[in-house]
């Protein structure tokens, strides 16, 4: 027997009708049937006799009504107070460092919203700041818990629960003295500029240590982000220091991971004052322990072929996965019936960014195109561009590409759309 089932069985004693106590409670009149029968066999015996189409209480049923009335009045009240604490309760407050997302962590986001679903009665407010001012406002108080990056350390006063762990290494630029090695003791960082989440003492203090028991001073700057650092060690030839993602080198990678040895891991760090405890930030710490604990959390960073210059990262659990082969940039195609058409992938740009694989120009009208090669133009196209001299350019979506037909042999312009069908062909 629950509160649930004693609930129902007072509420039919209040009505002593199924049908009216069903309603009254938001349940069939078999559910509330199968409910009181559950119970009666537990009491072995019955609670209610019918008579003349009316209910009535036998004395086993007095007896429970008796007893059960007082526990279930003092439950809802219960209830009532702790629903109220919950709705007077200040809103917790959580910092979260810049230098977890969006490259850390990317799925982070995407996992706090799952929480607030999972728990809507928590009402939870996120701070995105810098890392050593997480870790400052949880030290003064200003915020109840905090996300940060660390090496396993913190300040005494603030207790430490790791999330992750990650090999701690040098994101290296292309030309860099390091760029053709694989790993690095900590005592080549001498006269090296290095791009660090945080200058706290206490937050990295295995690194201000070692670099301390090598006799020199690390020549140490704030990169509050991953991007803003990555884009700063491209730039000025400088490193950063950030978790370690083995894959393998491709042509057009500006950066590259190297090991450093002689250090701890990388940690993701929940932070919060030893002399606050909190249910709510537990059961934060639950949660989050459960959903970042494992590699599959992380999801690419860089590194992938088909964007050289945002690169996206091979995880840290998989193996290296070979580079995927690209015609040279300019290359021309192979299509049946047709020519010039060329792959433009890894052109550079004007603003120094490079035109992502998989871009093709044409310079023939596309109705020269035979067999199948048209239908695969047409289903890899989302979209194609016909322009003459004289016409603006009309973009043309390509139904295929949407699953809406099989195949198409040439395309043809209706008033407001484009569409393909077969054995028409029509340019612009």
């Amino acid at each position: 027997m629950d509160i649930r089932q004693l609930h129902y069985f007072l509420v039919l004693c209040e009505e002593m009708n199924y049908t009216r106590a069903a309603q009254r409670l938001f349940l069939s009149r078999q559910a509330l049937r199968q409910s009181i029968s559950a119970l009666e066999a537990e009491l072995c015996g019955p609670l209610f006799l019918s008579a003349h189409h009316r209910l009535s209480l036998t004395d086993r049923g007095v007896s429970l009504q008796r007893h059960a009335a007082p526990v279930v009045e003092q439950f809802q009240q219960m209830q009532a107070a702790l629903h109220a604490e919950i709705q007077s309760a200040q809103p917790v407050r959580i910092g979260i460092s810049v230098s977890l997302v969006p490259d850390y962590l990317p799925g982070l986001e995407t996992q706090l919203d799952k929480f607030r679903q999972q728990y809507p009665h928590i009402e939870m407010r996120f701070r995105l700041l810098d890392n050593d001012a997480v870790a400052d406002g949880v030290e003064q108080g200003e915020l109840d818990a905090g996300l940060v990056m660390d090496l396993g350390c913190a300040a005494p006063v603030l207790a430490r629960t790791t999330l992750r762990a990650d090999p701690a290494c040098l994101l290296v630029p292309r030309g860099h003295p390091f760029w053709e090695k694989e790993s690095v003791p900590l005592a080549e960082l001498r006269n090296q500029r290095v791009l660090l989440p945080s200058l706290r003492q206490d937050l990295f203090a295995p690194l201000w240590e070692a670099c301390a028991r090598a006799g020199f001073a690390p020549n140490a700057e704030i990169g509050p982000s991953f991007y803003q650092a990555y884009y700063l060690v491209q730039e000025q030839l400088c490193t950063c220091l950030t978790r370690y993602e083995p894959g393998a080198r491709r042509e057009l990678d500006r950066v590259r991971d190297v090991l450093l040895e002689d250090l701890p891991p990388l940690c993701v760090s929940l932070l919060q004052r030893r002399d606050h405890a909190s249910a709510y930030i537990d059961l934060l710490r639950s949660y989050l322990m459960e959903v970042l604990g494992g590699a599959a959390s992380l999801p690419p960073r860089r590194g992938r072929s088909a964007k050289p210059f945002y690169n996206l990262p091979v995880l840290s659990s998989a193996a290296a996965k070979p580079a995927v082969v690209h015609p040279a940039p300019g290359t021309q195609l192979p299509f049946e019936g047709g020519h010039n058409f060329r792959e433009l992938g890894g052109y550079e740009a004007d603003e120094g960014k490079h035109i992502k694989w998989g871009q093709i120009y044409r310079g023939i009208p596309t109705w020269k195109l035979t067999g199948s090669c048209w239908t695969v133009w047409a289903c890899a196209s989302s979209s194609i561009c016909a322009a003459r001299p004289k016409l603006p350019r009309r973009p043309t979506t390509c139904r295929t590409a949407r699953g809406w037909c099989a195949s198409a042999a040439s395309a043809s312009r209706t008033a407001k759309r484009w569409t393909f069908r077969p054995k028409t062909v029509r340019t612009c």
